[in-house]
């Protein structure tokens, strides 16, 4: 693992997902402002979603490709989406830690960018795929019970 200082982006990046995801410890429990701000209904949430992107818009700049761009831009989503409910999303939000994630991310695909680019572009077209079947297997599900409610009221 190289030294942050080696590498101003991942010193920056490093800095930031510490300060947002475990700058502060309280009885063995990490976190950090960005589970103190996201206490905050809805403003809270936003104002984090936007500083959780800065790490990944570091990311892009630094020229990561976009499968690796858009593993951390899926971090941040689950972290902000599932983060929004109120008391079991604030502590999803100190549990996933989804900033360390993308840090550490950035981090690897700076030590190895063939794997990780190709890591993230599995994980991404596996993600594409159960979308799809999820999709498919409503679509499937609606239409057994349209068909359902037909032949009940009559109509088949």
């Amino acid at each position: 693992m190289n030294p942050p200082a080696s590498n101003p982006t991942l010193a920056r990046v490093d800095a930031v997902a510490n300060l947002l995801d475990t700058r502060f410890r309280i009885g063995g429990i990490r976190f950090g402002i960005d589970g103190i701000i996201g206490l905050i209904p809805v403003v809270g949430d936003l104002l984090t979603l936007v500083l959780s992107f800065y790490i990944v818009a570091e990311a892009a700049r630094a020229g990561a490709p976009q499968s690796v761009v858009l593993r951390m831009v899926g971090n941040v989503a689950a972290e902000t989406t599932l983060g929004a409910f109120p008391v079991a999303g604030d502590i999803f939000h100190v549990a996933y830690k989804a900033n360390l994630r993308n840090s550490r991310i950035l981090r690897a695909y700076f030590d190895n960018p063939h794997r990780v680019s190709r890591r993230s572009t599995l994980l991404l077209s596996t993600v594409m795929l159960l979308g799809l079947l999820l999709a498919l297997a409503m679509l499937a599900a609606t239409l057994l019970f349209t068909v359902w409610i037909a032949k009940k009221i009559g109509l088949l």
